[in-house]
């Protein structure tokens, strides 16, 4: 559903037209909280950054640079000057007449590991390598070979809001599981003007150890859309 078509099915849940900016802000909200609510592929983006120095081993990206960024998700060497048949693994590692060991030309194209802010230098003492942490707003990489390209997936928040007093609004949950959303801004209009009753059959907690499907209507909803969408995994 867009969202004009999502007003209208509060409006027929909380039957109260009357409350538009309520229920606008209402649908936004819950929108928002099921988005965030667990780690989604389908909210993942990913973009090939190319930093300026090509033969250093170590580089660090802004994640303010990043769209809607709202939390890492992976780090991975690539190399877009190759073809996609040369960065696969099955292929014998020579590259444009350079013979490879294939220890060093795996190096090139795989997934970075994330540690800890604490935890970069291995039991020796010595910087650990092919890794990445973030510190504040920025991630550091240190990389085992020279490093200009790398492939990053974040996961990035609903591309929701309000832009020249009109709602701004993109969100896969709305196309794919629109009543969670539906459900959740009706039992969130009927708790802010003190029904109750009304809200509480959308909004009951769900029983302890009986799952969500034990609870109020927007957890039916939400735990539908939980089960029916694979948790991408941290690196």
């Amino acid at each position: 559903m867009n969202f004009a078509q999502l007003v209208t099915a509060v409006y027929t849940e909380t039957n109260r037209p009357d409350l538009v900016a309520e229920t606008s802000q209402a649908i936004l909200e819950v929108t928002q909280s099921l988005h965030l609510s667990d780690l989604y592929y389908k909210d993942i983006l990913e973009a090939t950054i190319v930093f300026d120095q090509s033969t250093w081993y170590l580089q660090a990206l802004d994640l303010t640079s990043l769209p809607r960024f709202r939390q890492m998700g992976y780090v991975r060497k690539t190399d877009p000057s190759l073809t996609q048949a040369e960065q696969t693994n099955t292929l014998p590692p020579v590259i444009n007449d350079v013979l490879y060991p294939n220890s060093y030309y795996n190096l090139r194209f795989n997934f970075l590991k994330r540690v800890d802010i604490g935890d970069v230098l291995d039991r020796y003492g010595y910087e650990k390598l092919d890794i990445w942490y973030q510190a504040g707003t920025q991630i550091n990489i240190k990389s085992s070979t020279p490093l200009q390209y790398v492939v990053v997936g974040w996961y990035a928040y609903p591309d929701i809001g309000v832009v020249n007093g009109s709602p701004n609004f993109n969100s896969w949950i709305a196309v794919e599981y629109p009543y969670a959303i539906i459900y959740g801004a009706a039992g969130t209009i009927f708790k802010k003007i003190g029904e109750d009753k009304s809200a509480s059959a959308y909004l009951d907690m769900p029983k302890p150890n009986q799952g969500e499907e034990s609870g109020g209507s927007f957890y039916q909803q939400r735990a539908l859309l939980r089960r029916n969408n694979i948790r991408a995994a941290e690196e």
